[in-house]
């Protein structure tokens, strides 16, 4: 149940390090789950991302709805996760005080 929680924070960590790099939350969350501590050195290790920037007046208002709805779903997911990782702390340390 430990390795459990501990994947399940490194897949947190990439999510969350993805979220502050530009890049894929859920992406990096997966692989964050899959690959455990080295999909967090991964992540850690990877630059950010390169776009080009255009001007805010320039933007049409479906790429700005598009923009506002990842950051959205980015930090919906982040605070999902660590709420899941929570409740299975809880779990964990539940059944070790139940089965002593």
């Amino acid at each position: 149940m430990a390795w459990l929680a501990l994947w399940l924070i490194c897949g947190v960590g990439s999510a969350w390090l993805a979220s502050t790099k530009g890049r894929s939350v859920i992406f990096w969350l997966l692989w964050g789950v899959l690959l455990g501590p080295l999909g967090l050195l991964l992540i850690g290790f990877a630059g950010p991302v390169q776009k080009t920037v255009v001007p805010q007046e320039q933007r049409t208002e479906v790429e700005l709805a598009e923009a506002e709805s990842d950051r959205q779903l980015g930090t919906r997911i982040i605070g999902l996760g660590l709420l899941v990782l929570a409740g299975l702390l809880v779990l964990y340390w539940a059944w070790g005080v139940l089965t002593r």
